[in-house]
């Protein structure tokens, strides 16, 4: 089962830290210069390699259009992406990105290298919710490397019956961590220094 991996995924990354195991130090660039410069200056910026990101923010300051440079950095390195949307379908984030000449390659057509999800609102409990997540995991013709979840401010709107589990998100980061996978959450600020986003996890903090 999903919950037997993860626990057997967590029991090995702890050995590796008792064996004084360094983690990866590569890094997944955002292909804005910029952005992977400030995140990482005396090399190759972007995210840590199977870390974990989350992309806080106000409304309209483009986290979503800073994802999917995100994912299409990967593209370009042949690094298959899913996009796991609660706000838009698979037709309006190609909409956006059409509107950014240097996304418009990596969205205006089919490819491998991507994949795009979009989780319509429904009254689901959380295994459900999370073995979706992972059968696409599972079932995708390449090796997802990066992961984009857009946005945690939707998940309890959309799905009502996911907030009576408060270890959902913990759940999901081990999940892609898991799997080798860089993920990279969007949350919303609904007023200046109130996110959100609530609660704990040693993997965000």
């Amino acid at each position: 089962s999903m919950a037997a991996r993860l626990s057997y995924q967590q029991s090995k990354n702890a050995t590796y830290r008792k064996q004084g195991k360094k983690q990866t130090d590569e890094r997944l660039p955002f292909g804005i210069e910029s952005l992977d410069r400030l995140l990482h200056a005396s090399g190759k910026g972007g995210l840590v390699r199977n870390s974990t990101t989350l992309v806080i923010g106000e409304r309209g300051t483009k986290k979503t259009v800073t994802a999917l440079h995100f994912l299409a950095a990967g593209i370009k390195e042949q690094e298959k992406g899913l996009m796991i949307s609660l706000k838009d379908d698979e037709a309006a984030i190609r909409a956006v990105a059409q509107g950014y000449r240097v996304l418009r390659p990596y969205f205006s057509n089919e490819s491998e290298y991507l994949q795009i999800e979009h989780l319509w609102p429904s009254y689901v409990a959380s295994g459900n919710f999370l073995n979706r997540i992972y059968d696409w995991i599972e079932k995708s013709n390449r090796q997802i490397e990066r992961v984009v979840f857009d946005n945690y401010a939707q998940l309890m709107l959309r799905f009502p019956l996911l907030d009576a589990d408060p270890m959902l998100v913990p759940t999901l980061v081990d999940l892609f961590k898991m799997k080798g996978i860089t993920s990279l959450f969007i949350d919303i600020v609904e007023e200046p220094g109130k996110a959100v986003w609530e609660y704990k996890s040693p993997v965000l903090d």
